[in-house]
């Protein structure tokens, strides 16, 4: 949500849908096979020899197997510019509220396509989080991303972050950690049931809200 009236949603099929007036109505902004196409044409338009075979393989593979890829989440950065994540590195952005879109996959120091499970941002810093404890992170909106180095190497589900170089991330047994310097170091964070924690939410009081595979909803707070 950007506000109570302006929303975006994602899900299978590389499905996004859009609402202006809180939810009434959606309008469908992009789907799978657009998504598959748009990767396919950056591919062929790169002129990086050696980076463009790989890419090129990988998009024309999305191509043949159609609109089965899902988005796993998504960030409205401002009212009108959207990042949506998912399966296989999915990154797809759009600059003008989700009427044209344009690959971010090629950005990302991700040469296995691993999944990409949540996106935050804050400020001009953008987040990524995924499998195999991938981290992502930009500090100048997209523009350029690095990979951090993890604390864990189990998958990230959720993500929050608290500022610019201050965020936390969990996911695989329950595991949370939490870093101050963009990832460069981070600390456990106690968590009393070792299940996988699948989703998150940062409360207007900045108490974080874990959501978990035993049921049960957890909250952190002062640290």
């Amino acid at each position: 949500l950007a506000d109570e009236r302006q929303g975006i949603a994602v899900g299978h099929g590389g499905v996004v849908l859009s609402t202006d007036d809180g939810g009434h109505s959606w309008q469908q902004r992009l789907q799978g096979r657009q998504i598959a196409q748009a990767l396919l044409d950056e591919a062929r338009a790169r002129q990086q020899p050696v980076a463009q075979p790989a890419l090129l393989a990988q998009a024309e593979r999305l191509v043949q197997e159609g609109a089965d890829k899902p988005l796993l989440d998504v960030a409205l950065i401002s009212p009108r510019r959207v990042l949506a994540v998912g399966a296989y590195g999915l990154a797809m952005a759009s600059e003008d509220g989700g009427q044209h879109w344009m690959p971010w996959t090629a950005r990302l120091d991700n040469p296995k396509g691993l999944h990409l499970y949540a996106v935050r941002h804050q400020g001009a810093a953008i987040l990524l989080a995924g499998e195999q404890g991938l981290l992502l992170y930009s500090a100048d909106e997209g523009a350029h991303f690095q990979r951090l180095p993890s604390p864990y190497q189990g998958s990230f589900f959720a993500a929050e972050m608290l500022s610019p170089t201050e965020f936390v991330v969990a996911g695989l047994r329950g595991q949370i950690w939490h870093t101050r310097d963009a990832g460069q170091h981070w600390q456990p964070v106690a968590n009393p049931v070792p299940a996988s924690i699948t989703g998150s939410a940062r409360g207007r009081d900045g108490q974080l809200w874990w959501v978990n595979q035993a049921g049960l909803l957890l909250r952190q707070r002062d640290g």
